[in-house]
């Protein structure tokens, strides 16, 4: 029997994808066992999800990881670098938190390969720097399942740089290997201290984003062609791959009730809006947010999906009624302000034109809505992409915006608008754009047509990615790293 790891380390949009990936992993290797390795905090979700999978899905095992990225992202200085929505700011306020959380991720990972014979290593951007160094200590077969494009092409700038176009081919080619050497600046004393453990020499301005380059290695990209016109980007190497979004599917999923009654059929499909994963700087922005879409048209309907903001909190004594008495934690005139706004969204949810919740199955959800307005991470957005919905880009940082941007520029989108400068207004007139306008009608149409052009080219995009991840590992020439000389 053979011993396959599926690493994933971020958020839940990072956790979702690669944890169908090794659902159905599992499900094709059934003389082998596969072990799905997150931080702790999904080792709830990894035992609901099992309960409901066929038997030999169920075959999965999970394997904990210290790191926590809620905590990451709801560090002080995560949450003032989101204020900003600028990369270099983010970067240096993120640096420490994230630093922390690799550190934490590589050490039980360096623990876990002396406890089981791995024949073979598959993970996304996060946890490449740690299987690189494994692969080349132990030998191991490792394999790249991307979720953000960061091959080099002409087509557009490295995604974290610029949502546009820096003016030409050659200045969007050029920022792919700026960004790969201030990625190697950024983590090279804590890596090297890593290799050193593992008795590998230095790396000198070097990190997995130049050497997946240097070295050939096959990618295999989790979103769809589609997103870029339906044609790959200029520049990519033959062995990369676009093999459509990976969505967490389960036999007989429904709906929770509740949610299933407020989207029924016969009723005004109601807006969706979240920022998914991604903490709210200020988290009552979203109620007022929500209060000022309900309070301007008295025919729309929302769904405010809460995420990991600190809204758990609020949407629990909400639901118990307990606001009126858990106001510590605010001055007397946001205490006055905020009670007065759940007072009034209470009512909205008395009149049936609210719902909040915390999480729900997006691929379910979103064809009974009447548009999504959210993060822009790249499994919300082809989710909303396959199910055909108008789009509201609301980015928050890193790759958010170059989705946001995609999706306006193919037509299925209002503008964009960052996080930083969302306002009611903006956002109701996002709302007009792409529901009520003289726009709204080709949107919706090209949203359809987008949709039905997935679902004809990127047919079983699961089992095109267990392919594509086997060939890497298993087949003529599997991707071992070379050891460094």
């Amino acid at each position: 029997m053979r011993n396959f790891g599926v690493l994933t380390i971020g958020t839940r949009g990072d956790f979702q994808p690669m944890f169908a990936f090794a659902l159905e992993l599992q499900q094709q290797l059934v003389d082998d066992q596969v072990y799905l390795i997150a931080s702790e905090i999904y080792r709830n979700n990894y035992e609901s999800i099992l309960q409901q999978s066929n038997k030999l899905a169920a075959r999965l095992q999970f394997r904990g990881l210290s790191g926590n990225p809620k905590e990451t992202m709801q560090d002080p200085r995560t949450q003032q670098a989101l204020k900003t929505g600028d990369y270099a700011t983010l970067m240096a306020l993120t640096a420490r938190p994230g630093q922390i959380l690799m550190e934490k991720s590589t050490n039980d990972m360096f623990e876990l390969v002396k406890e089981i014979k791995f024949d073979g290593l598959i993970t996304c951007s996060m946890g490449m720097p740690i299987i690189w160094m494994l692969s080349e200590k132990y030998e191991i077969p490792i394999a790249y399942l991307g979720l953000v494009p960061e091959a080099p092409t002409s087509d557009f700038p490295f995604c974290v740089i610029s949502p546009v176009s820096l003016g030409s081919p050659e200045k969007n080619l050029a920022s792919y290997d700026s960004v790969y050497k201030g990625s190697a600046a950024r983590s090279e004393e804590m890596i090297n201290n890593q290799r050193m453990s593992l008795g590998l020499e230095k790396l000198k301005g070097k990190d997995w984003l130049s050497l997946k380059e240097d070295h050939d290695m096959p990618i295999c990209y989790a979103f769809s062609k589609m997103a870029f016109g339906g044609k790959t980007p200029n520049g990519y190497r033959d062995n990369i791959n676009l093999i459509g979004y990976l969505e967490l599917k389960l036999e007989n999923e429904k709906l929770e009730s509740e949610i299933e009654e407020f989207v029924k059929d016969g009723k005004e499909k109601p807006i969706f809006l979240s920022f998914g994963s991604m903490p709210a700087p200020d988290p009552f922005q979203l109620f007022e947010l929500t209060h000022h879409v309900l309070s301007v048209n008295a025919n729309r309907r929302v769904i405010l999906s809460c995420g990991w903001t600190e809204m758990d909190q609020v949407l629990k004594d909400l639901n118990e009624r307990k606001f009126e008495h858990n106001q510590d934690k605010f001055s007397n005139e946001e205490s006055g302000k905020y009670t007065n706004l759940i007072q009034q969204l209470k009512q909205f949810m008395q009149e049936d034109r609210l719902l909040i919740i915390k999480e729900a199955p997006y691929y379910l959800l979103f064809p009974k809505c009447s548009c999504i307005a959210h993060h822009c991470g790249a499994g919300t957005t082809g989710t909303a992409l396959i199910a055909g919905i108008p789009q509201i880009p609301l980015p928050v940082f890193m790759d958010q915006p170059f989705w946001a941007q995609r999706m306006h520029d193919l037509g299925v989108a209002s503008p964009p608008i960052p996080f930083k400068d969302i306002t009611n207004e903006k956002i109701n007139s996002s709302i007009e754009f792409v529901l009520e306008s003289d726009e709204s009608q080709r949107i919706k149409e090209r949203a359809s047509e987008i949709k039905n052009q997935i679902a004809k080219e990127d047919v079983n995009p699961l089992s095109r990615s267990v392919d594509c991840i086997l060939d890497s590992l298993l087949g003529d020439k599997p991707f071992i790293v070379p050891k460094l000389l």
